[in-house]
């Protein structure tokens, strides 16, 4: 039976909410019971685009969700087609001492860990189980990170969660697939699942690698 549009709208919207709930999740057992931007996520889990300010000030920290001029904004500064072609140019540059190209580098191990679960059996799978199948179609260094701009492409185009840290910045698509950047200067970082969520890279290793040229994983 075909779905109907109304359908298939719902069925996406279910994901988005789901994801963020496991989003808030990992956040409180990660970061801290009171994560702020974990409140946030639950708070305006249905909201079609969510995102999140996160700042840490002398009194506390603090997140809140961002209104619509703030989101039109935020749009244009990295969103835009140009940016994510930087983005993605970004993602070619292999980190320092390697020869993979950051985004392949990312997505294979995004690949691996998801292949390595499903073996094991685990209920809680990651978002990059459809890709398993790469693992054993001979697929090449320039087919992974051509696989890995496009996925790049569109979470940059058509976000629905964004989370602003200061010094990173997160994007997930509907479905919950990810991607971290850094935003001064705004190069790929690499992929993120909200089920696996992981505090951003600290300011001293970032500043580290990108003054090499390279990017973190």
């Amino acid at each position: 039976m075909i779905s109907t549009p109304e359908e298939v709208i719902s069925e996406v919207a279910h994901e988005t909410v789901a994801y963020r709930g496991y989003l808030a999740e990992q956040l409180r057992n990660k970061f801290h019971p009171g994560e702020p931007v974990a409140k946030v996520l639950e708070e305006s889990a249905s909201n079609k685009l969510l995102a999140i300010q996160y700042k840490e000030t002398e009194e506390g920290n603090f997140a809140n969700a961002m209104e619509n001029g703030q989101l039109d904004e935020m749009l244009r500064d990295y969103c835009s087609p140009e940016k994510v072609n930087g983005l993605k140019d970004s993602s070619r540059m292999p980190k320092p001492g390697e020869e993979w190209p950051a985004g392949m580098k990312s997505l294979h191990k995004k690949i691996n860990h998801a292949e390595a679960r499903r073996k094991k059996g685990e209920e809680i799978l990651t978002v990059f189980e459809s890709f398993s199948s790469l693992k054993f179609a001979r697929a090449t260094v320039a087919d992974v990170q051509g696989l890995a701009e496009g996925l790049i492409e569109e979470i940059m185009l058509s976000p629905s969660t964004i989370i602003d840290r200061g010094r990173t910045i997160d994007f997930f698509n509907m479905s919950g697939i990810g991607l971290r950047a850094n935003k001064e200067p705004f190069l790929f970082v690499g992929f993120i699942d909200p089920r696996f969520y992981t505090k951003p890279d600290t300011r001293a290793k970032l500043d580290k690698l990108h003054t090499k040229g390279g990017v973190a994983a």
